[in-house]
């Protein structure tokens, strides 16, 4: 949870995170599993009802659902090899200084 001090004072900024907390707390099954997720509160978030923070973030479970069942494929998928560095030759250029 991120809440720069745009947010507000210290009491804004760790209300928000409070907020944004408890409603990770009490709504584990929104989140996928396997993702480290960067939250970012924003002006005026502090001022939301807990009711509110959960509609936010019941309102991007789903985009965030399918972008992190995206990204665990993409890691679990095998990556082609890399090609091989080809050996200099005479018609190489140099690098470097002389």
């Amino acid at each position: 949870m991120v809440a720069s001090k745009k947010v507000g004072g210290a009491v804004v900024r760790n209300r928000a995170k409070r907020l944004l907390r408890e409603t990770f707390r009490k709504n584990p099954g929104l989140f996928p599993a396997d993702i480290d997720l960067v939250v970012i509160a924003r002006m005026g978030s502090a001022e939301l009802a807990y009711a509110a923070v959960c509609r936010e973030i019941q309102g991007i479970s789903q985009v965030l659902g399918r972008r992190a069942r995206d990204v665990l494929r993409d890691r679990q998928s095998p990556r082609p090899p890399l090609a091989p560095l080809a050996e200099p030759g005479p018609e190489s250029p140099e690098i470097g200084p002389k």
